[in-house]
């Protein structure tokens, strides 16, 4: 099987290695408390882009992934997030 990076950014962000079709790791979570949900809301742009690379980093911990694949809530057009419920910004 060929290693992949699973990333769910919603109200928090969830990056985990998968293997196959099953969970190969721990699931990292930002912000690791659901209180600090708002943290994620409130984050600009380039922040959250830099938090989602370093949530990934952790996941592979140095070993390398085939694809990376990212699921957000909202209207994507061509590759690109033109709206989200979850993260306004």
């Amino acid at each position: 099987h060929m290693d992949c990076v699973g990333i769910f950014a919603a109200e928090h962000l969830a990056v985990g290695l998968v293997s196959g079709s099953a969970l190969a790791g721990p699931l990292q979570l930002f912000p690791a408390e659901p209180a600090d949900a708002g943290d994620l809301i409130e984050m600009p742009v380039e922040d959250l882009a830099r938090q989602i690379c370093t949530q990934v980093q952790v996941v592979l911990a140095g070993s390398h992934a085939a694809a990376v694949g990212l699921a957000v809530p909202g209207l994507i057009r061509g590759g690109l997030i033109e709206e989200s419920p979850n993260l306004p910004q």
